[in-house]
């Protein structure tokens, strides 16, 4: 199974590891605003499979179409960067992918602003300046 992290973008609550941790740290030290590095490299953690194991199935369900989603839209990105020739087929499965990723994570992050996952967010997060609001890390921004 892979890793999940909490809080590897502000906008979610957890998601599936898809690249080494150290490259989400380093961009974040070198790419976003300093007020929020703190806050960021604070907050995000890998979750242990015990902690994972508390999710609730409709939310990892829910996360496994999410993931579904974005790898069919990045397949269809790279074939649109590549195939000039193809270019309004692709256009058409990309906009397709985009709108169906769209939508999963309409879903999932609705799945994740229970009270139950606010809950268990509460539970799970070690980090005692956490500011997760259900929303983002960083409410009235």
């Amino acid at each position: 199974m892979k890793q999940l992290v909490l809080h590897c973008h502000h906008r979610l609550l957890f998601e599936t590891l898809t690249e080494p941790l150290r490259n989400r740290i380093k961009y974040i030290k070198e790419e976003k605003p300093e007020h929020e590095v703190e806050t960021r490299l604070g907050a995000i953690r890998i979750l242990t499979p015990a902690e994972v194991k508390t999710i609730p199935k409709g939310v990892m369900k829910k996360l496994e179409a999410y993931n579904k989603a974005m790898e069919a839209y990045y397949k269809t990105e790279e074939a649109y960067d590549k195939t000039w020739e193809a270019y309004d087929k692709a256009m058409e499965a990309r906009d397709k992918a985009m709108e169906a990723y769209d939508k999963a994570g309409e879903v999932f992050h609705k799945a994740c602003n229970t009270p139950a996952m606010i809950k268990w967010h509460k539970k799970i997060c070690k980090y005692d300046g956490c500011t997760w609001d259900g929303e983002t890390l960083f409410p009235g921004e």
